[in-house]
C-alpha cells in the first residue's frame, strides 16, 4: 500500500528529490519483481508517477490501483447518499 507525497504539506525552501525519493522509498522495478506471487499494489490516487510507484508499475498485473480508484468514487457516492437521505448505515 502506498501513499501520495503531499509536496504541499514539505516546508518551503526545502529540498525535495522526485528521484532520491523514488530510489529510497517508492516501487521500483527491482522492488516489485521481490513481490510475492500473490501480492498486490494499492495507491488511493492520484499518484505521482515515479515518485511512489514507478510509472510502469501503476498498471502492471499485481497493481489494483485502477479499481481501487473507481471503488472508491462509488464509496463515497454511497456515503454522500446515506447523509443526504438522513439515514445510517449498520
Amino acid at each position: 500500500m502506498l501513499l501520495r507525497v503531499q509536496h504541499e504539506r514539505h516546508e518551503s525552501g526545502t529540498y525535495f528529490s522526485r528521484e532520491d525519493y523514488h530510489a529510497l522509498y517508492g516501487l521500483t522495478e527491482q522492488r516489485y519483481q521481490k513481490l510475492q506471487e500473490k501480492a498486490i499494489v494499492m495507491h488511493p490516487a492520484p499518484v505521482n508517477r515515479d515518485v511512489e510507484i514507478a510509472d510502469s508499475l501503476v498498471e502492471a498485473p499485481k497493481s489494483r490501483i485502477v479499481t481501487q480508484m473507481q471503488n472508491g468514487v462509488f464509496v463515497r457516492m454511497a456515503i454522500l447518499e446515506a447523509i443526504l437521505r438522513g439515514r445510517k448505515e449498520e
